[in-house]
């Protein structure tokens, strides 16, 4: 066991209840700062005479947006993350198709996690989902429209009885990675009803396994938008719990130095480019890599950031996929988001027609105005951090640097935040 894995476990066993309740106590005076911090720049925005109301009411509509897609990440991702069998079974019950489906599209990639204790859920995820959004988004600018999001976390449930996770090979995660994305696309042409000629078009291949069971009779009209990505299909991550290299952590960081398996599906359709590993081959961890190879092993940060690049080449050769702004202008989403501003007091005598909004929510806060970062995406994310220190009572406040759920910089300030 390694000596920060020991040190974390003599800390746990040596701490009395009275304790853990007092650390509890402690962790829940500095989310109620935290939380007053942020209400209380909101309201502030709010009440400037300075700021236009229609400056007002695009943050309220980001924030909000902001709010709904971290609520989706963590309850698709996070505690209780999807469940996959390996081999496929889908006839098991358990399977909930419609969230495997549904979390699939407009996503950049997955994460396999092969846990041989096979206890799900589990904090670990809420973990990796907590450090992932950190790396992924940014404040009033991310493109979130239509669920786009950057990772999918499946845990992979196996018979540990025959089966260790370390001993399933690249290939058979390969054809389970590409049988959920067939699938998914087979879910999704028989629940949408709405496809208008702006619709991606469906990639549908061969299947893998046998068709997913349904009697899919719930139709959802904005779904025909949305659609597998092609780094998706391209490219997944597997993290095999990697036992002492994983030590109970203080805060959600330790994930950057996880070991995972980087592995290429073979598929590239749709991509501006193949995908190869050789950037990041002075990174490889492991068994020896060479050049052309399907797989390579590395930390997750070194992982992260190689995804990240080649999301962002994408979207310079291709713009954000799906396009929002080509859509039918009765596309429910833009109905919704235009009936969402009038709701909050949007006139357009005094704002400006809405139908000439832009629909990329990217482009709604004026940074200038507001360059903190605060509202209902801000409070999620600290409230989703947050609750992680639920079950690590024996962690002192005073052990996490003052950024522990996001950088300080970037958000109010306030004589009461917590500085460790």
């Amino acid at each position: 066991m390694s000596s920060a894995l020991n040190n974390e476990v003599k800390a746990r066993r040596s701490t009395t209840p009275s304790e853990r309740f007092r650390i509890a106590e402690a962790w829940r005076d500095v989310g109620n700062r935290e939380r007053t911090v942020l209400e209380e720049a909101m309201d502030r925005a709010m009440m400037d005479p300075h700021i236009s109301e229609r400056d007002k009411i695009l943050l309220r509509m980001r924030t909000d947006a902001e709010g709904d897609l971290r609520n989706g990440e963590h309850g698709c991702s996070a505690y209780t993350p999807c469940c996959v069998s390996f081999p496929q079974n889908w006839s098991e019950c358990y399977h909930d198709f419609w969230k495997i489906s549904l979390c699939c599209r407009n996503t950049m990639t997955a994460l396999y996690v092969l846990d041989d204790r096979q206890r799900f859920p589990y904090v670990d995820a809420m973990d990796i989902e907590t450090w992932f959004w950190r790396q992924w988004f940014h404040p009033y600018t991310t493109e979130l429209e239509l669920g786009r999001s950057f990772v999918q976390i499946f845990a992979v449930d196996y018979n540990t009885s025959n089966l260790k996770g370390s001993d399933i090979r690249p290939d058979d995660l390969i054809s389970l990675h590409c049988d959920i994305c067939e699938q998914s696309e087979r879910f999704k042409e028989a629940i949408c009803t709405n496809r208008g000629p702006n619709s991606p078009p469906s990639m549908s291949g061969p299947l893998r396994g046998l068709p997913w069971p349904h009697s899919w009779n719930d139709k959802i009209e904005s779904c025909g938008y949305t659609f597998i990505q092609p780094l998706f299909r391209a490219l997944f991550m597997v993290l095999v719990y990697p036992k002492e290299q994983m030590p109970l952590p203080k805060d959600s960081r330790w994930v950057a130095q996880a070991q995972v398996q980087l592995v290429l599906t073979g598929i590239t359709d749709g991509l501006s480019a193949p995908i190869r590993f050789d950037e990041i081959l002075e990174y490889a961890t492991g068994n020896a890599y060479t050049p052309g190879n399907q797989t390579i092993t590395t930390t997750l940060d070194i992982a992260t950031k190689f995804i990240l690049r080649l999301e962002q080449r994408e979207v310079a050769a291709f713009g954000v996929q799906p396009n929002i702004c080509s859509l039918n202008p009765t596309t429910p989403y833009l109905l919704a988001y235009r009936k969402e501003a009038k709701k909050l007091g949007w006139i357009e005598e005094r704002d400006g027609r809405l139908d000439e909004l832009s629909p990329r929510s990217s482009e709604w806060v004026d940074r200038t105005l507001f360059p903190k970062w605060f509202g209902r995406g801000a409070l999620q994310t600290m409230e989703y951090a947050l609750e992680l220190r639920k079950y690590r009572k024996w962690l002192e406040p005073e052990q996490y640097t003052k950024d522990w759920w996001w950088n300080r910089q970037d958000l109010p300030e306030s004589p009461n935040t917590h500085d460790a």
